[in-house]
C-alpha cells in the first residue's frame, strides 16, 4: 500500500471573512457582475506597501531610510528604476552605499540606473559610472552572471563597453543558471536551464565519472521567448543508481571538470528524508542555509511558496524576473539543485500580493496567467495542473510514497462574492 503525502502552502480560513468588507481589498477590475465583492483581492491592504511607506492616497512614497528586509531593498530600487524615479534610485542606492561601500545589491541596481539614463535622451552619458559600480559589485561578490541574466536590455549599452567585455572574457559563462534537478524518477530525470545566448543543449548521464557509456537526451535549444531557457530530459535509468552528468551547451561542456551527481528513486520500498520549506525571502548573509540542506543529502528538496517573494500582480515583467534572478545566481542554491531534485509549488508571495485570492476564472484578471508563465519558466516540475485548470499543482513519487502538491491560490475564491466561475 502506498503512503499518500498532500501537501500545500496555505489554507482557507473562512473566518477571516467575518469582517466583512474591510477584508475584500481589490482593484476597481474585481468588482464584476454588478458584485459588491470582488472575485479576487485580498484580505490586507492591496498596495505596495512591501516596498516602502505608503501616503494616504495608497501611493507608494520617497525611501527616507532602510527598508527592513535586505531583500526589499533592491526590489525597491528596481521597481523606482522602472517606474520611471530614476534619480530616487540612484539616492537611494547613495544613501546605502554611505553606510556600506561593498553593499553589492545596492552597486547592481545603481547599476541598473546608470545604464536607463545612458538610454535616456536626457540622461547623462555616465558609461564609466556603469562599468564601474559593475566591477565594484562583483569585486563586492555579487555573481557575474547577474549582469548577463539582465535586465538586458537595460544592460545593452553596458555589454558594449570595454570593461564588461573584459569581464566576460575572464568568466566565459555561456551557462547563468543552473543545472536545475528536477522530475526525478527511478528510471529518469530532467534538468533546467538558462544561458547567454539561444543554444542548444543537450545532458549527458553516466555512472562512471569520465561519463563513458553515455545516456544522452534530446536536444533542445534556450530560447529568448522563455527567457533563454530550456529543459531536457534523460530516460532509461536504472533504479537506485548513482549518475554523473554535464550539461553540453552548443557542443561545449558546462559544467566539467566537477560534474554533478544525482542517485535515482527506487522503485521498491524505501526509507528516506526530505527537505521542505518556504518564505525564502532573498538576504546574502542567509543563502548558506542551501549549503546546509544539501549536507543532509536529502531525496528531494520541496518548496512549498513564497520562494522568491514578488508581491507584485502585474504582468511579468523586469521587476519579476529580477527578483528570480537573484535566487538562481547564488552559487550556494545552484549547488544544491544540480544535485538534488527540486518540486516547487508558490503562494500568496510569489503568485500575485499578501493574502491573495486569484479568483475563479482562468483568464482573469489579465495579468493571472503570465504570472504562471513566470513560475513555470524558473522551475522544473512535473505538471503544472492540467490543459484545463492551469496551476501549480501536481504530483511525484519517491520510492512507495505519492505526494499531492496542492495550489492553494490559483483559484481560491471569495466567498462573498456573487458570481460563479462559468467558461
Amino acid at each position: 500500500m502506498k503512503t499518500n503525502v498532500l501537501i500545500a502552502a496555505s489554507v482557507v480560513l473562512l473566518g477571516f471573512f467575518s469582517q466583512g468588507r474591510g477584508g475584500e481589498h481589490a482593484p476597481k477590475d474585481a468588482f464584476v457582475g454588478g458584485s459588491g465583492h470582488p472575485y479576487y483581492g485580498s484580505g490586507d491592504p492591496w498596495n505596495l506597501r512591501f516596498f516602502g511607506d505608503i501616503d494616504k492616497n495608497g501611493k507608494l512614497m520617497l525611501c527616507g531610510g532602510d527598508l527592513r528586509l535586505y531583500g526589499r531593498r533592491g526590489q525597491r530600487q528596481m521597481l523606482d528604476i522602472l517606474e520611471g524615479r530614476v534619480d530616487d534610485a540612484v539616492n537611494y542606492c547613495a544613501e546605502l552605499l554611505a553606510s556600506d561601500a561593498k553593499d553589492a545589491e545596492s552597486l547592481f541596481t545603481l547599476t541598473v540606473a546608470r545604464c536607463v539614463l545612458l538610454r535616456s535622451p536626457y540622461g547623462q552619458k555616465d558609461y564609466a559610472g556603469a562599468a564601474e559600480s559593475m566591477k565594484k559589485a562583483v569585486e563586492a561578490g555579487l555573481p557575474f552572471e547577474r549582469f548577463l541574466a539582465g535586465p538586458r536590455q537595460i544592460f545593452k549599452p553596458l555589454r558594449d563597453t570595454d570593461q564588461f567585455r573584459r569581464l566576460a572574457a575572464r568568466y566565459r559563462v555561456q551557462l547563468i543558471h543552473g543545472p536545475l534537478l528536477g522530475c526525478l524518477t527511478d528510471t529518469s530525470a530532467k534538468f533546467w536551464v538558462r544561458t547567454v545566448d539561444e543554444v542548444p543543449v543537450q545532458v549527458v548521464v553516466s555512472t562512471s565519472k569520465d561519463l563513458s557509456g553515455p545516456i544522452k537526451s534530446t536536444i533542445a535549444s534556450t530560447s529568448s521567448k522563455r527567457d533563454w531557457t530550456a529543459v531536457v530530459g534523460v530516460k532509461g535509468l536504472q533504479p537506485d543508481t548513482l549518475y554523473y552528468y554535464d550539461v553540453i551547451l552548443n557542443d561545449k561542456s558546462a559544467l566539467s571538470p566537477e560534474l554533478p551527481s544525482f542517485r535515482t528513486y527506487t522503485a521498491s520500498k524505501a526509507k528516506f528524508q526530505v527537505g521542505f520549506g518556504g518564505g525564502a525571502l532573498y538576504c546574502p548573509a542567509n543563502e548558506r542555509m542551501w549549503d546546509t540542506i544539501g549536507s543532509h543529502n536529502p531525496a528531494a528538496l520541496l518548496l512549498l511558496g513564497d520562494n522568491v517573494y514578488i508581491d507584485l500582480p502585474q504582468q511579468l515583467g523586469e521587476f519579476h524576473k529580477y527578483t528570480y534572478y537573484r535566487r538562481q545566481s547564488r552559487p550556494e542554491f545552484r549547488r544544491l539543485t544540480r544535485s538534488v531534485p527540486v518540486f516547487a509549488i508558490w503562494d500568496d508571495h510569489d503568485c500575485g500580493t499578501d493574502d491573495i485570492r486569484m479568483g475563479p476564472y482562468r483568464d482573469k484578471p489579465a495579468w493571472k496567467m503570465s504570472m504562471l508563465e513566470g513560475f513555470r519558466m524558473n522551475w522544473n516540475n512535473p505538471g503544472y495542473g492540467n490543459e484545463q485548470w492551469p496551476g501549480c499543482w501536481f504530483r511525484f513519487s519517491i520510492a512507495d510514497v505519492d505526494f499531492f502538491m496542492l495550489d492553494g491560490r490559483f483559484y481560491r475564491t471569495n466567498p462573498l462574492a456573487s458570481i460563479c466561475c462559468g467558461k
